[in-house]
């Protein structure tokens, strides 16, 4: 179906909440999405296309079809669309994982001696599960962290069964574990310690430390003093493990904060987790593909499905955007959580920086997947489709030239290896063949001494590059494609161009066919980086240069004015101007006499000449 026939369909859609399920050429539902009123949302996304972002841009260009359920209200249509979501795994939504991916934390307090353990979902056997945390390795951390501070075994012995069979291991020696085994540690004092275990996921350090000191007072009262050793111990761990915690405010207990980053390499949405006034857990999410036209769609799409299988709903979330259908996904979360849950919009205070934190840990995780080697891989591997090149290049350099007016004609070469700038191979040229600003020739100079080094084999050009980069269009590539074929080089070639909001919009083909980039977000955010990184490079070596032009005045052709008179002369009378106008007493009281005579007679003679 064309996009004609897709508007026209969408035209004829009921003014009704419901859901739409987008479908790719081969049927496949490649996105999913609600609506207060199925004709207006639907229509939007096949009109005006210039408006849309690329990611919802490049969706639309893969929908063939699509079909629409009507809801009863728009609170159904909520539901559906979580429902849907997490049915079909849609491309361009925004996925969490399924539980296997994000893992909790269990314990069966039906156990005599209850362990915590790691689980890779939550099931309804009775027992009580934290998180789900954002990956295993997070959450082994968590059990660790536990059974340090709380001296709790982490061997694979199993009680009662084991106890008195076989010596304590070293941790009991070592003093790291109460050693159930032993049997000197009874079923209740170890639920207590689990108990305590439960209080510290929970985050709530304050209670936990007023229990623990006051039963320590009760032990060195019945001059248990071993016992109030042990409890001493264990409130300096649970101390030493709550001032590692971001603490808040004692005015913000229990909530959560959400908040969401995106930029030409995708979403990421992060979810604080506060107790007890302390930030005790993070949760991460990234998507490259998600179509969410803006915040408010992406953070109620990941408020639906985390909070579908969260174990612990507070009774307030902080997010950093507003959402679709805030009074619905309230009611939705509160049905969920068994008490009433608000959606707030900070916009001051502490409730406000604990969301700019969460924001801050967003761009940071975009940062951190930008920086990934997985993510360059298939950042190269896309470049290569798109250019069509037999394989992903390894070695990019990108060149631009730099100059002002017919002045400090300078070129730079920047180096990009396996998607990371190399700077020690960067590379300045000073344009020789030309005294006149002239890109074209400028241009070929330089790849012409580029290739020239490389057949040479010298020092610092010696690698041949996959890929030229060239700031400019078609006329640049050609004077390009003509100084390799006289060297009888070939490497492919491809100009870099900027739309009227100055970004790297397009690649150029020597042909002038032009190649759109932003499709793609990944490449479209690389070869942008790529151009401004060449074009830093070169305006700061033609800026160097410049600035080191000696500075010249009219005081520099009298004779006995040296730098130092000059100097001390534009100091004072701020220009040449007046210097000119000055008397020969105001002259006389910075220079002297003599030489004041020399500067007032000259200036004074040009004007009865003139």
């Amino acid at each position: 179906m064309d996009l004609p026939a897709l508007r026209k369909k969408a035209s004829e859609l009921p003014l009704e909440p419901g859901v739409y399920l987008m479908h790719d050429k081969t049927g496949k539902i490649i996105y999913v999405g609600k609506a207060r009123h199925l004709r207006n949302r639907v229509s939007q996304y096949f009109h005006d296309l210039a408006s849309h972002t690329p990611k919802v841009l490049k969706m639309v260009e893969n929908v063939a079809d699509f079909e629409v359920v009507v809801a009863d209200s728009e609170f159904d249509a909520l539901v559906l669309e979580n429902i849907l979501i997490k049915k079909h795994m849609p491309k361009y939504n925004i996925k969490l994982k399924d539980d296997k991916g994000y893992p909790f934390i269990r314990v069966d307090p039906r156990e005599a001696y209850p362990r915590f353990a790691l689980s890779s979902k939550r099931e309804n056997d009775g027992a009580r599960y934290y998180g789900p945390y954002g990956s295993r390795g997070m959450a082994y951390s968590v059990i660790n962290t536990l059974s340090e501070t709380l001296r709790l075994p982490t061997c694979s012995r199993v009680f009662p069964r084991d106890i008195g069979k076989g010596r304590p291991c070293l941790n009991a020696q070592m003093d790291r574990c109460l050693a159930p085994c032993t049997g000197k540690i009874g079923e209740d004092e170890y639920r207590d310690l689990i108990r305590q275990g439960d209080l510290i996921l929970r985050g709530e350090y304050a209670s936990l430390l007023a229990s623990l000191e006051e039963e320590m007072g009760k032990a060195a009262e019945n001059m248990e003093f071993e016992r109030a050793a042990i409890l001493r111990d264990r409130i300096f761990a649970v101390k030493r493990l709550g001032s590692r915690q971001i603490i808040i405010n004692d005015t913000v207990k229990d909530a959560d904060a959400v908040a969401y980053y995106s930029d030409e390499t995708g979403s990421a949405v992060v979810l604080l987790t506060l107790r007890g006034g302390s930030v005790v857990g993070k949760f991460t999410v990234f998507t490259p593909d998600a179509a969410a036209s803006d915040g408010r769609e992406l953070l109620t799409d990941f408020i639906l499905q985390y909070y579908s299988t969260a174990e612990d709903i507070p009774g307030a979330v902080f997010l950093s955007d507003d959402t679709e259908d805030q009074e619905i996904l309230e009611k939705l979360l509160s049905e969920r959580a068994g008490k009433r849950v608000r959606l707030y919009l900070p916009k001051r205070g502490e409730k406000h920086r604990i969301v700019d934190m969460a924001t801050a840990n967003a761009r940071d995780e975009l940062e951190r997947v930008r920086k990934s080697e997985g993510f360059r891989t298939k950042t190269a591997e896309a470049l290569a489709s798109l250019l069509s090149l037999p394989a992903p290049p390894s070695r990019i350099e990108a060149f631009d030239i730099s100059n002002t007016g017919d002045a400090y004609i300078v070129a730079s070469m920047v180096v990009f290896e396996n998607g990371k700038p190399r700077k020690g191979d960067y590379r300045k040229f000073r344009i020789r063949s030309t005294e006149t600003q002239d890109d074209f020739a400028s241009m070929h100079e330089v790849i012409h001494r580029r290739l020239s080094d490389l057949l040479e084999g010298k020092k610092g050009f010696e690698k041949k590059p996959d890929l030229f980069l060239i700031d400019g269009g078609k006329g640049q590539l050609s004077v390009v494609e003509d100084a390799m074929a006289e060297l009888g080089v070939v490497i492919p070639a491809f100009g870099m161009q900027k739309d009227d909001r100055h970004r790297t919009a397009a690649l150029v083909t020597p042909a002038g066919e032009e190649i759109c980039l932003t499709a793609i977000p990944a490449v479209f955010s690389f070869v942008g980086t790529v151009q401004e990184e060449a074009h830093r490079f070169a305006i700061g070596f033609h800026r160097s240069l410049r600035d080191k032009k000696p500075i010249r005045t009219e005081l520099d052709d009298i004779p006995g004015i040296g730098k130092t008179r000059r100097t001390e002369l534009l100091a004072k009378f701020r220009s040449v101007s007046g210097v000119r106008k000055a008397s020969l007493g105001d002259l006389s009281s910075v220079i002297g006499r003599s030489a004041a005579g020399k500067v007032y007679e000259y200036f004074h003679r040009k004007d009865q000449e003139s």
